[in-house]
């Protein structure tokens, strides 16, 4: 059925117990408040670094299930596998994502370094990059 092959798909498994899987809505959507508690970001700001909207990330901390795009962004930027953010388990692996890492990944990581500064240093930094860009565009 559809909803085997969507699992087979996110996932990458193919065995026979595939079917077997129950997703628990709202366990994803702890998993996601995790996720984004985690990397100190609010509603908005977590939208911004997965380039959805505001009302999505509010949908998906209320018992929606990301599609698969939305579902790999968070393990690329969490460092969980997308299996941990639909069902809990891990491969044993901590901070593996089984996913090929993109471009965003080079984001994810200043990002996480910027996380990593006080508020009032990521402001600073914040204000000289709003700087350069209005040189920049000169």
């Amino acid at each position: 059925d559809l909803r085997s092959e969507n699992i087979k798909m996110i996932t990458g498994k193919q065995n026979k117990d595939i079917d077997n899987i129950k997703l628990n809505a709202g366990k994803i959507s702890e998993r996601i408040a995790y996720i984004m508690k985690s990397l100190n970001f609010n509603q908005k700001e977590f939208a911004l670094h997965l380039r959805i909207t505001q009302p999505a990330i509010s949908k998906y901390l209320n018992g929606r299930i990301p599609p698969a795009n939305v579902l790999l962004q968070l393990a690329q930027i969490s460092r969980m596998n997308i299996e941990w953010i639909l069902t809990g388990k891990t491969d044993n692996r901590p901070g593996y994502v089984a996913e090929p890492v993109s471009g965003y990944h080079t984001q994810s990581n200043l990002s996480q370094k910027m996380e990593n500064l006080p508020k009032s240093v990521r402001k600073q930094i914040e204000n000289l990059v709003d700087e350069f860009n209005k040189i920049v565009q000169k």
